[in-house]
């Protein structure tokens, strides 16, 4: 105890040392916690790495078990810096959950068939997504979360307010956990014991915990290193071959130091004169004596590789592996990556979505969630994929079942056409003898004389016929593009906008038409989000009255009977700012809807996807309904949806079916 007081006695004498000095320098009065952060930044910026030895390995370790993360987490970090192997898993993971989208979903096994349920489901999700757009650095934060698979804790302060928002990242060597099932506690010095902890407010923190990748990644860089040095000294020694120099015979002591010093010049400097009857012998050093510290060191980097991402992946995958092999490696990571992502959603829905319900939504049980998680894959993609393999292995399915499975009509593909004999003007060439069974000769029938006068005219194009068919083709596909005549002059043109439109449903619509479109909302051809305007603006239009022409040919009415119908929903001034801010987008959702849809009580449903460039999270949906009493006033709308089949009931108005 005496020695621990008497050091904490030296450090608070330096400071008022410090302090006294810097204040007759500058005559000013010193920050003292100014100082003490900067013992902080010394800390952070110490170089722990030379100093970890297999015991100091053991002993962070031990520190760990303990609770005490100062200096175990330094540790960790400049391990991620410096290791190639860890550092490439790393960037590998990182990339991978940045890259994931997120969503505010409602959770359909609580709703059932609640209609009731189902519009308070609406709320809460509008709210939560009004409440993580407003967080400014939430891609940051998320992958921050995720680096408590690697270092076994991460937390993040959440700081700011409805309309804007930050979570703060709080470095993991901050933070402390004396008891082992305890709260974590904030270590601002990131002293080494818990001498000065604070309690951390659970209303503003976001903390997710995991088994840490980096504890056993340290014992293998340890074991690596230690390969690695073996080998650079077993290179000084032995790189070279060893040289002897053999005396003379009879040479005493006294001429054998001055024969060795002698050596020692020429072997250094690789020329220069020996004795007389003295001789060099050299010893060969064999290539596989360092086999083992290669060995080593190559065991342990496949070591960490097994233990960040549960096997040899596709970043060190060797030659040879195969795509089959590189496929599996493929899937097991992103299933890696999945499952850390559904852990990240867990702790936010935990520790911050749901508070957020109870605190907005005290009557009601949590229907919306927060969701981190990859794109779906296409199963129609995996089902075309099951069906070329089994017919490969010589299985048949009826062309009814894979309709069904398909969920569309599938026709088996025609024969092609043999093609159309040429006119070859070529001098006759003799057929190359082959070693087969001669086949028998079949009697070629004369040509017709309209055979003989089609391949006549093909030798001496019409250049005005066939401006004249060109010109019945063109205006075919204006046709089919519902484009006017007068439109598009330009040929190039006209060629560009058939490839862009694709047809009613996008680039990968067939239809003609979108009487004849039977796409789903997968694929709609999305809308690009307009600019927004400010809502005051919004206002004032609404107050006149705008009239929009839908598809069908008739006016809808969006005025100020919307902000009524918002007023008494009991919606907030932020939600319908944000509402009136999107009014150029309802207008184009009316103008141009994907869906048109009559339900059984007498309104209608406008439904369309839109694609935000600033946000590129995805395809969003846009949802307006209009009024029972009068379907040609809008009532009301939803800018960001991400669930349309339970507004797509009643009868399809557009396309028609």
């Amino acid at each position: 105890m005496m020695n621990i007081k008497t050091r904490l006695q030296g450090i608070a004498q330096r400071f008022s040392y410090a302090v006294r000095h810097l204040f007759a320098r500058t005559g000013r009065q010193v920050n003292v916690a100014g100082l003490m952060l900067d013992i902080l930044t010394q800390r952070e910026q110490r170089n722990e790495l030379p100093w970890l030895t297999p015991q100091r390995a053991v002993e962070l370790y031990e520190a760990w078990r303990r609770g005490e993360l100062a200096d175990v987490q330094r540790v960790w970090e400049q391990l991620e810096e410096t290791d190639d192997t860890l550092m490439t898993v790393l960037d590998k993971r990182q990339r991978a959950l940045a890259d994931m989208p997120w969503a505010i979903l409602t959770d359909a096994e609580a709703i059932g068939d609640d209609a009731e349920r189902a519009r308070k489901a609406e709320l809460q999700q509008a709210y939560l997504q009004t409440v993580f757009n407003a967080v400014e650095n939430l891609e940051e934060a998320l992958v921050h979360l995720g680096m408590a698979d690697f270092r076994g804790v991460a937390a993040l302060e959440i700081t700011g307010n409805m309309q804007r928002m930050r979570w703060e990242v709080i470095e993991p060597w901050c933070l402390a956990r004396p008891a082992r099932r305890g709260p974590w506690m904030y270590n601002a010095k990131a002293d080494v014991t818990f001498s000065m902890l604070e309690e951390m407010e659970k209303e503003r923190i976001i903390v997710r915990e995991a088994r840490p990748i980096d504890l056993a990644c340290m014992f293998l860089i340890v074991d690596k290193m230690h390969a690695i040095h073996g080998w650079d000294a077993f290179l000084d020694v032995y790189g070279n071959p060893s040289i002897f120099l053999e005396l003379p015979p009879a040479t005493g002591e006294q001429m054998a130091k001055v024969y060795d010093a002698l050596a020692k010049r020429i072997i250094g400097d690789g020329r220069g004169t020996v004795p007389n009857g003295s001789k060099f012998q050299t010893v060969e050093t064999r290539q596989n004596n360092c086999d083992s510290f290669e060995k080593r060191a190559r065991w342990c980097a496949d070591a960490i590789i097994t233990v960040a991402t549960g096997g040899l992946l596709t970043v060190t995958a060797e030659s040879g592996s195969g795509t089959l092999a590189g496929s599996a490696h493929a899937d097991s990571f992103e299933n890696l990556v999945a499952g850390s992502a559904a852990s990240i959603s867990a702790a936010i829905n935990r520790q911050f979505t749901r508070r957020l319900l109870a605190a907005a939504f005290p009557d009601d049980p949590p229907l919306a969630y927060f969701s981190l998680a990859p794109e779906p894959a296409d199963e129609r993609m995996q089902l075309a994929q099951l069906l070329a393999t089994l017919k490969t292995a010589g299985w048949q399915t009826t062309q009814e079942k894979a309709s069904e499975l398909m969920q569309m009509d599938v026709e088996p593909v025609p024969a092609a056409p043999s093609p159309a004999p040429m006119m070859n003007t070529a001098p006759d060439v003799p057929a190359p003898v082959v070693n087969r069974t001669e086949e028998p000769q079949v009697e070629e029938l004369p040509l017709t004389d309209e055979e003989l006068a089609a391949f006549a005219e093909m030798r001496h194009p019409n250049p005005e016929r066939m401006a004249q068919h060109l010109a019945s083709v063109e205006a075919k596909l204006r046709g089919a593009a519902d484009l006017p005549e007068d439109e598009v002059k330009n040929r190039s043109l006209l060629e560009e906008l058939l490839v862009t439109n694709g047809g009613p449903g996008g680039e990968d619509c067939t239809a003609k038409s979108q009487e004849t479109c039977r796409c789903g909302p997968a694929d709609w051809k999305p809308l690009m989000m307009p600019d927004p305007i400010k809502p005051e603006v919004a206002r004032e239009k609404l107050a006149k009255g705008v009239k929009v022409q839908n598809p069908l040919g008739e006016d809808v009415t969006l005025d100020k009977r919307l902000l009524e119908h918002w007023a008494k929903e009991g919606k907030d001034a932020e939600d319908v700012n944000r509402r009136l801010s999107a009014l150029p987008l309802i207008e184009e959702v009316v103008k141009n809807p994907a869906e048109i849809w009559q339900n059984e009580n007498g309104s209608r449903t406008y439904l369309a996807s839109v694609v935000d460039p600033y946000k590129p999270k995805g395809k969003k949906y846009t949802v307006a309904f209009t009024q029972t009493a009068d379907n040609t006033v809008l009532e009301t709308y939803f800018i960001n949806e991400r669930i349309t089949e339970n507004k797509r009931t009643g009868e399809r108005l557009w396309p028609a079916r």
